[in-house]
């Protein structure tokens, strides 16, 4: 692993009153003034083939004439003004502008990675007000890629994956979205209701579960599942559930059934084509996904009063159910290569159950765990599992390596809230950790628990996916100004196996 000396540049885009158009765009009206009260969002920045960094934002409302005036340091001390002659500026729309700035690298070779923090200011007679910001790495040296800033744009907080098509999916409160590899977006989808989240079936079309809302109130009184073509976005079907809203994200098998629990404690089972096909009532509120085992046996937890983990056959009769101490996690149950179980429940516990319904082992963090984390396993049966410290706050992450007998191979403190974690058949784990401040990180370590490296983003780096090229992508938050932003980063120089 290379010993990188990262050189942090602090970079300024600071937007202001004036009454001069860009010069590089011929579009601009030179006798047009700048709505002091316009929104600046930053839509998405990225690493161009030539190493420059391009800056798509828009302006609302359209046609404000900007000046962008860009400061760097790298002690944070000893502010300078960017030559001229490294920046272009033009209009893509009359809400659309683009900066194309060609950075000078350093010249040794050991600082091969440079941190850049934007923040874009709308700057007004009475005051100067940070309006949006983001934090990215960029990289000069091409023969190392691990860990690459790719591109970031600003979209809504779910990402799904299809490693068939390398499409990813995202959408905000009432749209999806389509996007390529490069980050430009393929389609958008019509308005819907409130949607909760999205899955991809085998046929690589999508699944939604939504949320009608009524009254000024907002309350919801009704959800209803939603299929929509992968290549259109145009609705399939429409299914509306008779009673219970829809808060885990629905499951689907090889057969395109698809599975969805309800806060009434009722799994759903809908058949390809939206009809219902069977249902089944549990002990509680179902909030994490269903899962399902090689063998089709349906595995699904509900929490509350009382907390189960049922396994159920193809037909949705119930083969044994397992009681879970404390609150389940709002994670789906994992399976393994052997047919058996693990669930995590909040008071720190991971249960590791045969497909028989018997326990295995059980493996107890400590008192002050909330054991919400997601569990993943490795192709050599090595269990992976991360807790978060109450007491600790913001510090008290930490993640385990468990052997398949349950006994602790070992474990490292991240010293962040950990929020998501996913592995590949390359043993690499990849999790994101963030901090109370709006500071977060996407970190991979190896099998031993090695850092291997970290890449800086906003808070909350969630819904962590890896295609097959190997550029994995995740959802953060820009607490600064609610707004949530897709973002890629390439991991490997050469594609990778990946878990699907």
């Amino acid at each position: 692993m290379v010993n990188y000396n990262n050189i942090l540049i602090r970079l300024t885009i600071i937007v202001t009153i004036c009454l001069i158009g860009c010069s590089e765009d011929k579009h601009d009206n030179p006798t047009e003034t700048f709505n002091t009260h316009s929104n600046i969002i930053i839509q998405k920045i990225s690493q161009g083939e030539e190493g420059n960094i391009n800056i798509l934002y828009s302006v609302y409302p359209p046609n404000g004439n900007v000046k962008i005036m860009i400061e760097y340091t790298k002690n944070q001390s000893e502010w300078q003004m960017l030559p001229r002659d490294k920046v272009k500026r033009g209009k893509i729309s009359r809400v659309d502008r683009l900066i194309k700035w060609q950075p000078d690298y350093p010249v040794r070779e050991d600082n091969n990675r440079i941190n850049y923090k934007i923040r874009l200011i709308n700057k007004s007679p009475s005051e100067m007000k940070p309006v949006e910001s983001g934090t990215f790495v960029l990289t000069n040296n091409k023969k190392n890629l691990e860990g690459t800033f790719k591109w970031m744009i600003n979209m809504g907080p779910g990402c799904i994956l299809d490693n068939k098509k390398y499409l990813i999916y995202s959408h905000d409160m009432n749209k999806v979205y389509c996007i390529k590899e490069n980050g430009a977006i393929k389609w958008s989808s019509l308005r819907f209701n409130r949607i909760g989240s999205l899955t991809v079936d085998y046929k690589g079309d999508l699944v939604l579960n939504e949320t009608i809302f009524q009254g000024k109130d907002k309350v919801p009184i009704k959800a209803i599942i939603r299929k929509i073509d992968g290549i259109s976005g145009k609705t399939i079907w429409i299914y509306s559930l008779e009673n219970g809203l829809v808060y885990s994200k629905p499951t689907i098998n090889k057969e395109g059934i698809i599975f969805c629990g309800t806060n009434k404690g009722v799994l759903i089972a809908l058949s390809s084509s939206g009809e219902k096909m069977w249902s089944f009532q549990t002990d509680g509120w179902i909030r994490a996904a269903a899962s399902i085992a090689k063998d089709n046996t349906i595995y699904v937890t509900c929490t509350g009063n009382l907390n189960y983990l049922y396994a159920l056959d193809p037909a949705g009769t119930l083969k044994w159910k397992y009681k879970i101490q404390g609150l389940c996690s709002t994670h789906s149950p994992v399976n393994d290569a052997d047919g058996n179980v693990y669930v995590s429940s909040k008071n720190g516990i991971l249960y590791a159950i045969d497909k028989k319904g018997k326990l295995k082992w059980r493996y107890k963090v400590h008192d002050n765990s909330e054991s919400w984390g997601s569990v993943v396993i490795s192709e050599n049966r090595d269990i992976y599992c991360w807790t978060n410290d109450i007491k600790l706050g913001d510090k008290g992450g930490k993640i385990y390596c468990l052997m398949s007998n349950g006994e602790e191979k070992w474990n490292i403190p991240i010293k962040q809230i950990i929020s998501s974690m996913i592995i590949d058949n390359n043993g690499i784990i990849y999790f994101g950790s963030y901090k109370d401040t709006g500071n977060g990180n996407i970190n991979a370590i190896n099998s031993e628990g090695s850092s291997l490296w970290s890449h800086p983003c906003f808070i909350c780096p969630n819904y962590l996916k890896i295609d097959k090229r190997g550029t994995l992508y995740c959802t953060t938050k820009d607490v600064t100004t609610n707004r949530y932003y897709l973002l890629a980063i390439r991991c490997y120089l050469l594609p990778p196996t990946c878990v699907p």
